[in-house]
């Protein structure tokens, strides 16, 4: 209870600064001559000795990219890598972007993470998404990419399953 009365008590309270005239000689000496050190420090040490005008500050620059869209990588017979199969995919933009870790840095990534037991094929499209469903091979042109849909085209339509069930 203490607490909060001291509390409220404060908020009634008004102060005022007193000013007031110090005549001592050698006090105001001492105050005027520890102003002049401090200010004789500042310009003759800071600026003419270890010339601080002339200091260059240098910045942390971080690069930040926005990737948008899909990539296939698809790798030659060149004998680079063991196992194309699994590296030959579609990226989505969540596995090739990322923030920046460091400053004055860009970075690109160039290493994959593979899941196990995850199969690479060709899946219908959702005939939900715009630009996505397709009813014969026409309608799928090969190497253009679906941002939307499931990425990159093969040129061979897979009529979706869902069509199929509402169908029956």
């Amino acid at each position: 209870m203490e607490w909060i009365s001291g509390r409220c008590s404060s908020l009634f309270r008004y102060e005022k600064v007193k000013y007031i005239t110090i005549t001592d000689k050698c006090i105001v000496i001492f105050y005027r001559l520890s102003q002049l050190a401090i200010i004789a420090y500042i310009i003759g040490v800071n600026l003419v000795c270890q010339h601080g005008y002339q200091q260059i500050e240098e910045g942390d620059v971080v690069t930040i990219t926005k990737l948008k869209g899909v990539i296939v990588t698809n790798f030659s017979d060149k004998g680079l890598i063991d196992d194309k199969d699994v590296y030959t995919r579609v990226w989505d933009i969540s596995e090739y972007s990322s923030a920046p870790s460091e400053g004055c840095g860009f970075f690109v990534p160039t290493n994959v993470w593979v899941t196990p037991n995850q199969t690479i094929g060709n899946c219908d499209e959702d005939p939900y998404k715009e630009g996505a469903n397709c009813t014969d091979n026409s309608d799928c042109i090969k190497g253009m990419d679906n941002i939307l849909g499931n990425g990159h085209k093969t040129g061979n339509c897979i009529p979706s399953k869902i069509i199929d069930k509402q169908k029956r």
